[in-house]
């Protein structure tokens, strides 16, 4: 088949005029006025065809697509997908790696740079098998709070810590996690915690497995017994309450996420993966409304996106304590 063809051996046609030039002004163009963060997720998706291409750059991997047929590049766009999909990447990351090629494409064709366009389809998703998350399982978890403990400031690498278990074995959500409180809501003694959950007036207690409580002592004994947020910032000019942000938070999770090759990672991943990891490892244990009532989703349906394969307030205590024995 053509998509098996060495990526140097599809040009079966004259090669049209794309000179340097012409390709560094239209990576410019591509990347300016978007945010950095943006900037930063095209670079990722694109700097992976450049090694598809092996070439050192974005710049001459523009060069050298340009440069093709509207056959030949539409043929190394097949043969693009066919390379991500036997790497592993599952329909969504494909997909987004298509549209980041597609849209770069898209600029050059609407300037007249280019006559032609990408017509590589995306691949079908499969909400039950491919869902858009990245979910570590309870090795990746580990690894994740490995790194937190090597950090080298002992007060964030503290807060880091409890922080990423607390997300994780309570299964919460990132604003429920910077909103609590040290005492209000906060009881070592009973080792429980309590949340406001989304949409609700009235907080709920939820219990915490002793790993999540001993990592929660630690950090206290940096933080102090003052009363406020629990979870505080570093923040030398002491700007607000001290309270750490959800951006901060999601920052954190995502630095630690990169450090063990999660690199979407995001505090909403260390729920979600909350909920997969529990329903692998207590499958046949607890019904469906039991399982919800540690999700606290409002919805079974969304609840049930999670499942992969296949005396309530008790049980939340003891499905916490399970996401806790991994640790």
């Amino acid at each position: 088949m053509t998509e098996n063809l060495p990526v140097n051996q599809l040009s079966s046609s004259p090669a049209l005029l794309f000179l340097d030039a012409d390709a560094q002004r239209l990576v410019d163009a591509f990347f300016a006025e978007k945010s950095e963060k943006t900037i930063q997720a095209y670079k990722r998706d694109l700097q992976t065809f450049c090694r598809y291409l092996d070439v050192p750059d974005i710049t001459t991997a523009v060069r050298d697509l340009f440069s093709r047929s509207h056959k030949d590049a539409n043929l190394l766009a097949l043969g693009y997908k066919k390379h991500l999909k036997e790497n592993g990447l599952k329909a969504r990351s494909i997909n987004r790696h298509l549209s980041s090629l597609r849209s770069l494409i898209g600029l050059a064709q609407s300037i007249g740079m280019i006559p032609w366009s990408l017509n590589v389809k995306n691949l079908k998703v499969d909400e039950a098998n491919d869902p858009p998350w990245s979910v570590p399982d309870p090795t990746g978890i580990r690894r994740i709070i490995r790194v937190a403990n090597n950090g080298d400031d002992d007060r964030i690498t503290r807060r880091n810590v409890a922080l990423v278990k607390v997300i994780y074995t309570a299964g919460l959500r990132r604003n429920e996690a910077v909103s609590l409180d040290y005492p209000d809501d906060v009881s070592l003694e009973r080792g429980t915690i309590k949340v406001l959950g989304k949409g609700k007036t009235d907080k709920v207690e939820l219990s915490l497995p002793n790993t999540t409580i001993e990592s929660l002592k630690y950090w206290l004994e940096i933080r102090g017994d003052q009363s406020g947020p629990l979870f505080t910032n570093f923040d030398p000019v002491g700007k607000g309450d001290g309270r750490l942000s959800g951006r901060s938070v999601h920052r954190i999770v995502r630095t630690l996420g990169q450090e063990v090759g999660f690199h979407d990672l995001q505090p909403h991943s260390l729920r979600r993966s909350a909920i997969t990891n529990l329903l692998e490892a207590a499958k046949g244990k607890y019904d469906v409304k039991e399982f919800l009532d540690f999700s606290r989703h409002a919805d079974v349906s969304t609840m049930m996106i999670y499942k992969k394969r296949q005396n309530r307030k008790r049980n939340q205590a003891d499905m916490s304590r399970i996401l806790g024995e991994d640790l």
